[in-house]
């Protein structure tokens, strides 16, 4: 298995079966100790080149989100094992039924390259009485109010312009990067706008957090993370005390936010151990690994389903429902059933991967730099980042 990223639960699994199977063992290849920042997205650009140059390892392991333009790549030149016909003929996994948004996304019948054990919802929500929201958001609305809100803007960790050309990527790449056809459309106005905006923000060296533990009332926006129940409504109510909307981030569509991964596996066509690799993988789908409530959002029908019905899971640990600002307590009352329904039809709503690719992400930052420093202007930048990308997305 070659991987972007080893964590402890991956390790105690690939340990556990090598002491129950006598006949073959998993051997691991961690990408990100072999990289000098210890990156994931790094160590998954870094394996991506290897296996393109020839490598092929058994099982890949994508860490960063779900990469459905290598995926896509990889399939057409049948170097993955096409999974469908072991996932719904296994019998340990008799009965096994994907829910609809990842069939939708990762799952589809007979055209199946990847196992994706869990997934996770991001979006961007509004205080409501401050912003009452509007049928078509888009980034450059984001930005016009963004730019007036001042530390009232809070997008998870920071405010900075690195953070900021993180974010909109994560949100917004796919607007900008069509690799179907191979064309980037960076040499744009909104683009120009978008440098000009994170290039109002504070760089990292002029960033000091002193406020993130405090005055969470007065933020305008703020992203959350949906990756179990209750999840959202928590975030959301700590950043809004209450009075919240789901504006999701720009896209195509507007306000629809993004889905995501932590884990993709996949196994190379090309190699004698696939029954093996299966026998490994599997673990991922069956109902004790999805009823887990630390993976994020089951992709299976039989916990998902549970998932959905059960709306009282401060029971289990009301100390997520409580936390404290200014030396004030707040109590966050578990998501009602109508919460619910709002929070998961955002999530069935969406059909917008988070975009994932480090190569982009550092043609952006590099002329983005080069911007922020005064060295080009913010049209220059985006002309720049338009060409590097397409002459990147024309590589493969």
């Amino acid at each position: 298995i070659a991987c972007s990223a080893l964590d402890k639960e991956l390790k105690q699994d690939i340990l556990a079966f090598n002491k129950d199977n006598k006949e073959y063992r998993i051997a691991v290849c961690d990408y990100s100790l072999k990289t000098a920042s210890g990156s994931e997205a790094e160590a998954w650009e870094n394996l991506k080149a290897d296996i393109e140059d020839g490598f092929t390892p058994d099982i890949i392991l994508n860490t960063t989100g779900y990469d459905s333009s290598f995926i896509s790549r990889m399939s057409v030149d049948g170097r993955l094992s096409e999974l469908s016909n072991v996932i719904y003929k296994d019998s340990d996994l008799k009965g096994i039924s994907f829910a609809d948004k990842a069939i939708e996304l990762f799952y589809p019948k007979n055209n199946c390259y990847s196992i994706v054990p869990s997934f996770s919802y991001y979006t961007v929500t509004a205080n409501s009485e401050a912003f009452t929201g509007q049928p078509a958001w888009t980034l450059s609305d984001y930005i016009a109010y963004s730019s007036g809100a001042g530390d009232k803007v809070r997008l998870m960790r920071d405010n900075t312009r690195e953070y900021g050309v993180d974010r909109i990527l994560f949100y917004s790449g796919s607007h900008f990067v069509d690799y179907k056809n191979k064309t980037a459309a960076f040499e744009s106005d909104e683009f120009v706008k978008v440098l000009d905006y994170l290039g109002s923000l504070p760089g990292e060296e002029e960033y000091i957090i002193d406020n993130l533990a405090s005055g969470v009332e007065n933020y305008t926006f703020t992203e959350v993370h949906c990756g179990s129940l209750g999840d959202m409504h928590l975030d959301a109510t700590k950043g809004a005390l209450g009075a919240y909307s789901d504006l999701g981030f720009s896209g195509e569509n507007g306000g629809s936010g993004v889905i995501t991964t932590d884990r993709c596996f996949m196994i190379s066509s090309t190699n004698a151990y696939t029954n093996e690799c299966w026998q490994f993988l599997k673990r991922y789908l069956n109902r004790e690994y999805q009823s887990r409530d630390d993976i994020g959002l089951p992709v299976t029908n039989f916990v998902y389903n549970t998932w959905l019905k059960n709306i009282n899971p401060s029971a289990t640990n009301p100390a997520d429902y409580v936390y404290f600002a200014d030396g004030v307590e707040y109590v966050v009352n578990p998501p009602t059933e109508d919460e619910v329904k709002y929070i998961t039809d955002h999530i069935d709503a969406c059909s917008t991967l988070a975009f994932s690719d480090y190569r982009v992400e550092q043609i952006v930052l590099d002329y983005a730099h080069q911007y922020f420093d005064g060295k080009i202007t913010s049209e220059e930048a985006a002309k720049a980042i338009d060409a590097d990308v397409e002459a990147y997305l024309a590589s493969f």
